[in-house]
Formats: structure tokens, C-alpha cells, sequence
């Protein structure tokens, strides 16, 4: 697959899958001043990224412009997640990160892409 003219030749897999016990409902839902984390994300990190991925056990709302992917397996793990978004991944460079680090730095994530090169 093509990257889009001014994005990254990679993906973003971004894990939703928590069940999210302390927290009390779904983390990737929680509201802040722009949007559900889950919309912050992909608003701050996205438009790096040719291809996003949204990970989880079940079907939840994502943002315009994502593509879900379902966990395989039944075992609640992180490790589920990132391998079923690794083999949904159209690119062989993915960046993974949980759906709970809405403070992900921009330059940091442009840097690791390009020291994967």
C-alpha cells in the first residue's frame, strides 16, 4: 500500500481492548476538552499516519477515518491486541500505543518512524 501524500508508509495501532476495572467504563470513551481520548489521539498522533487502527474485544465507536480490528483470541492480554492489529496492519512499520496516553509527543513518534527506516 501507498502512503498518502504527507503522511508516514506506516501504521497507528492504537490498543482499546482494557476492560478498564479501576477506571469504572471504557477508557477510549472518556470525555476531555477535545473529544473522547480515543478522538484526541487520533487527532494529535493520526495525521502522521497513512493507515489507524483501533483495537479491541468488541465493537465500540471510533473516529471518522479509523478502521477497528477485532482481538483473535479470547485472552486478555495487551500482546492479543498488538498482534491482531500487527497482522491487520497494511505497513511493515506500525507504531502501537494504548488508547490512555493522550500526551504522546508528536516529534518523539516522527523520530522513532524514522529511525525504523
Amino acid at each position: 500500500m501507498r502512503a498518502i501524500a504527507g503522511k508516514e508508509d506506516a501504521s497507528l495501532i492504537i490498543l482499546a481492548g482494557g476492560e478498564s476495572r479501576r477506571m469504572g467504563r471504557a477508557k477510549p470513551l472518556i470525555d476531555t476538552p477535545s473529544g473522547t481520548l480515543l478522538e484526541h489521539i487520533v487527532r494529535r498522533l493520526g495525521m502522521i499516519f497513512s493507515e489507524t487502527l483501533v483495537v479491541g474485544r468488541s465493537q465500540m465507536p471510533i473516529p471518522v477515518g479509523t478502521r477497528f480490528v477485532r482481538d483473535r483470541y479470547p485472552v486478555r492480554s495487551p500482546l492479543v491486541g498488538i498482534e491482531a492489529g500487527l497482522s491487520a496492519a497494511a505497513h511493515d512499520r506500525c507504531f502501537v500505543m494504548g488508547c490512555d496516553m493522550p500526551f504522546a509527543e508528536l516529534a518523539l513518534v516522527r523520530h522513532l518512524l524514522t529511525a525504523a527506516d
